[in-house]
């Protein structure tokens, strides 16, 4: 015999209404107090807010299921409901240095639910982590990089949006109607609150978007494409972002300054959108042995084939906040070429001499800042493209419960890319 178990709410509501995954008819309850339902056949549907059985099975006679019995077959089952609301594990930073694992309940509020299945780790993470950050507000739920399945959709929703639907998440609730958001640059919007800083994001078993912001955040994960590769879209998109803000010519050499995930992304994308000649420069020759990389500089190497002889580097995209870096990127960057700030700073100084160098040398610093809807989509594509291979960016995998470990192997580079995994166990 089939047994299932699950506490539901015992007072009846409402009419007959239709399961939106099957043709059975089903009614919905609400909590009085909990009952273990028990026999073979039940149906058990959870959708987060309403719990629904087939209705046939519904009319069978109740009484003689005991409440001493159910406390024990719930203990069994591993279902924990309370007031009919199930409880959700999320990793809590409630100050820097302190992440902790909680399990709080999924409170009913009206919106889109999403389970999530994989959430990127981001240096902005981990940065988070160790001192802060100028966006993030205590306590806070971190990771923005998203992708899961749709639960639950907003009471009287009639947009485009399934139950059950594969998505990645677009991590900014913006306004959409500022100039900003009008010009697709609402990663400028002044309304902008970003998941994982301003929001919970998507280190939690589940992320709640506010009704309006589900036709905004929401992006389908292309067919084919795994949910783990998925979570790659917006550190893509950012990359787009900023090499979008470059002035390239034909014979243009590039300089990546990191070697890390984000300067893998600027690599392969540089290589798909026809730069010709790119060169990616770290202080950890150990990174710089990617074999996705054809042209290496060692940046401490006075021995390595300087980049500055006999071609200047005419563009340049920084992708660590060494101050130093940014200084060096100034010297050796070809008159009137570009510099992409594409990371902010670590605290520290740079002499007037250098920064003197932007005005005589005529370069062009081009400053960009997250990423656009519009690119998270061009990122999907890139990435259902086969942009990145499984070759070019060595990644853990982790249980919600190992977050504090995988942000320590991105610290000490022994990782390019570290993904949180709901579904996993240990």
């Amino acid at each position: 015999m089939n047994i299932m178990f699950q506490v539901l709410r015992k007072k009846r509501i409402g009419n007959r209404v239709k399961d939106p995954n099957g043709p059975a008819t089903v009614r919905r309850f609400q909590p009085s107090y909990p009952l273990i339902l028990m026999g073979k056949g039940w149906l058990v549907k959870t959708l987060s807010q309403e719990t629904c059985l087939k209705w046939n099975d519904l009319s069978r006679d109740m009484k003689g299921v005991r409440e001493d019995a159910g406390k024990s077959a719930l203990n069994c089952a591993g279902y924990f409901f309370w007031k009919g609301r199930c409880f959700m594990k999320k990793m809590i930073l409630e100050k820097p240095g302190s992440l902790i694992l909680k399990k709080e309940k999924d409170v009913a509020v009206d919106g889109f639910v999403i389970e999530v299945h994989y959430c990127g780790i981001c240096g902005a993470d981990v940065k988070s982590h160790i001192r802060g950050h100028r966006d993030l507000v205590y306590p806070r739920v971190l990771g923005h990089e998203i992708t899961g399945m749709i639960e639950r959709l907003p009471q009287g929703y009639t947009g485009i949006w399934q139950v059950g639907d594969r998505v990645q998440v677009f991590p900014g609730s913006y306004c959409g109607q500022c100039k900003y958001c009008l010009s697709e640059r609402e990663n400028l919007c002044d309304s902008m609150r970003i998941l994982g800083f301003h929001l919970d994001g998507g280190l939690s078993e589940k992320c709640w978007l506010a009704p309006e912001d589900g036709d905004r955040m929401l992006l389908p994960i292309p067919e084919g494409m795994s949910s783990k590769l998925a979570t790659l879209a917006e550190p893509l998109a950012c990359c787009i972002q900023m090499q979008q803000k470059l002035i390239k010519g034909e014979t243009d050499r590039l300089l990546i300054v990191g070697a890390g995930r984000l300067g893998i992304l600027q690599y392969l994308l540089a290589q798909r959108t026809g730069w010709k000649d790119i060169v990616v420069a770290d202080v950890d020759p150990g990174r710089l042995k990617n074999p996705v990389f054809q042209k290496t500089w060692n940046w401490n190497d006075p021995e390595t084939e300087n980049v500055t002889s006999p071609n200047k580097p005419s563009q340049v995209i920084l992708c660590t906040p060494s101050m130093e870096a940014f200084a060096k990127a100034i010297q050796i960057c070809e008159k009137g070429g570009s510099i992409g700030y594409f990371s902010g700073l670590l605290p520290d100084t740079m002499p007037t001499k250098v920064l003197n160098e932007i005005h005589y040398k005529e370069l062009h610093v081009a400053g960009s800042y997250g990423c656009t809807r519009k690119g998270n989509q061009e990122a999907l594509q890139l990435l259902a493209a086969g942009l990145v291979s499984e070759e070019s960016m060595s990644c853990g995998t982790f249980a919600l419960q190992k977050t504090e470990k995988a942000m320590t192997l991105l610290s000490s580079k022994e990782l390019h890319w570290a993904v949180i995994d709901l579904k996993k166990h240990n």
